[in-house]
């Protein structure tokens, strides 16, 4: 199940989950396209983002809570960069 947060530029880059997967292993990363690459790399950075979003929202993050408008700045920014980039 998908976190509460992510987009669905996301949910269509799990769809592709397994397919992805075996072009992994048949095409290496250097030569795949560049917006293919940067496109990967902001995914990896939403869903690292998500996690610090999820993180936060711990009983035990109430000492860095105040983080959390910032990181969800962050990553609606990193969206719109994806959402560029898949256009």
């Amino acid at each position: 199940m998908l976190p509460k947060y992510l987009p669905d530029a996301l949910v269509a880059l799990e769809d592709l989950g397994a397919e992805q997967d075996v072009m992994a292993e048949v095409i290496p990363f250097g030569s795949m396209p560049v917006r293919d690459r940067v496109a990967d790399r902001l995914a990896d950075a939403m869903c690292a983002l998500d996690e610090v979003i999820g993180i936060l929202g711990e009983e035990g993050a109430s000492s860095i809570r105040s983080m959390d408008t910032d990181v969800k700045s962050l990553f609606e920014g990193v969206d719109r960069l994806m959402r560029q980039v898949s256009d």
